[in-house]
């Protein structure tokens, strides 16, 4: 508990509040800005659980940036209006996360052919990232490794013969 006082002209005004520590949420955002956000502004500060949906027209990644280079998956709950929710809890720290479309290995805000060229130069070592959240959401299946899978099935997203999912929560 804190004590403030303010002293304006012949009167004293005092007040007792409890101090609260809220944490900076940063969204890092991939998608040329084409996500809509619910109840969550990046840069404003939250503390405790944080339930926020988001409309895209394509599907997303959305991952914690935990520091070292990886990320944790968020997974979020399907609702009746289209949008998806997701839950984010703010605890001891500021936290950062990042959103894309699940396969845009190139970071550029769309899912193409490029992508899946680039997956695959990466894995022969042609092909050098800048930034380990390509490693992230290009991982168009979500099974924690950019493989050469991933550049076929970006291929064949892009086609209409395979079907990239939300990440559900169980």
């Amino acid at each position: 508990m804190s004590e403030d006082t303010v002293v304006t002209g012949n009167m004293i005004f005092t007040a007792q509040f409890d101090e609260v520590q809220r944490y900076k949420v940063t969204i890092t955002n991939y998608t040329r800005d084409t996500v809509i956000y619910t109840n969550l502004q990046s840069g404003s500060y939250y503390l405790g659980e944080v339930m926020f949906t988001v409309k895209a027209s394509q599907v997303l990644a959305l991952g914690i940036d935990k520091g070292d280079g990886t990320y944790t998956r968020m997974y979020c709950t399907p609702l009746d209006d289209g949008t998806y929710q997701y839950t984010l809890n703010v605890v001891d720290s500021d936290i950062t996360f990042v959103v894309g479309f699940k396969g845009d290995f190139d970071l550029n805000g769309r899912v193409n052919s490029l992508d899946s060229t680039k997956v695959s130069r990466y894995k022969v070592g042609s092909f050098e990232i800048d930034n380990a959240a390509s490693l992230f959401i290009g991982n168009i299946d979500a099974n924690k490794k950019i493989n050469s899978l991933d550049s076929t099935k970006i291929s064949r997203y892009k086609v209409g013969t395979f079907s990239v999912e939300w990440d559900i929560k169980k």
